[in-house]
Order: C-alpha cells, then structure tokens, then sequence
C-alpha cells in the first residue's frame, strides 16, 4: 500500500489486510480467541521462556501441530528447532507480534491495495477465520481469492504442488 511501485504483482498465503486483521479480532468473538496467542506474547520474557520448554515440544505442538499429520517431518522440526535456538532469533518472531499489538502501522490513508493480488487460503487455518480471506478481497482494487479445502496455515507446505501453480499461472498473466 505504501510503495505501490516496487511491485507488480503481490501472493499472499493466509494473511489477511491489516485493517481486515485488526477488525476481525475487535469484532469477531471467534477470531479473538483464535488470535490468543497474541495477548500472550505481550507479556515479557515469559513467553520466551515457556516455548523452549522441553525442547520446543509445546510451541512446536501449538504452532506446526496445527498443519495436517505428516506435514513436517522430524528432520523439519529439527531445522525450525535450530532457527529458533539462534540467539535473539525467537524474540525477534515474539516481537512481531508485540509491535503489532503496540504500533499502528504507517498505511497511507488509502488503504486499497492496487497490485494485482492472488490471496491463496488454507481453509482449515487455526488461527484466521476464512471469513477474513474473503473480507480483504474489498481491500484490493484486482484480486482473486483460492482457497484450498484440505490445507491449514500451513498450506504451502501442505499443498505446495497446487500452491506453485497458482502462483506460476498468476505470475504469467498480465493484469493479474
């Protein structure tokens, strides 16, 4: 929205427009407790603390247990573990969403996205209604929405044959 020139095309994987993530978790009760996670990232060190606990276990069974059985194999888990453990590399993903929560973002006071957009959706996510996929579509001045019916937050490793194809075809269009 802000440096409408640096791109001509723009693929999104289950994240919705800002104002649309900001209104579903005020408005929607549902999207509130999906986005828990948030609120308790907020909370300093302790939510560093309790993710390395016992090897990851519990962040891993939060965050990639949501993908489906089988997605992430032990040699995956292995390499996220190993980023993780980087130093200052797990604040750094916390505080993403500590910024997000603290700082409104710098949009221009049009918000339309104007690059032609595929949104690409895992209609199984855990943690972003579909609703929200479908609501970002008002946001974008030329954008098509796929949502994929099997596939969670993770879709692009879960689905990534279909993913590159859509993204292939789109890349090869020329208005999008």
């Amino acid at each position: 929205m802000k440096y409408r020139d640096r791109l001509e095309k723009l693929i999104i994987l289950n994240v919705p427009h800002p104002v649309v993530s900001g209104r579903t978790i005020r408005r929607h009760p549902i999207q509130r407790r999906k986005s828990w996670y948030i609120f308790f990232f907020q909370i300093p060190w302790l939510p560093e603390l309790l993710v390395r606990l016992n090897n990851w276990r519990g962040f891993i069974a939060w965050g990639l247990g949501s993908a489906r059985p089988g997605t992430f194999t032990e040699a995956d888990l292995d390499e996220y573990r190993k980023a993780w453990a980087q130093p200052g590399a797990l604040t750094a993903t916390i505080n993403w969403y500590r910024a997000v929560r603290r700082v409104r973002l710098n949009t221009p006071p049009d918000r339309m996205v104007s690059t032609p957009t595929l949104i690409i959706w895992g209609v199984n996510d855990r943690y972003i209604i579909p609703e929200a996929a479908q609501m970002s579509l008002d946001f974008c001045d030329n954008a098509r929405l796929e949502y994929i019916d099997n596939a969670t937050h993770w879709v692009q490793h879960e689905e990534p044959q279909r993913v590159n194809q859509l993204m292939v075809e789109f890349l090869g269009t020329a208005n999008g």
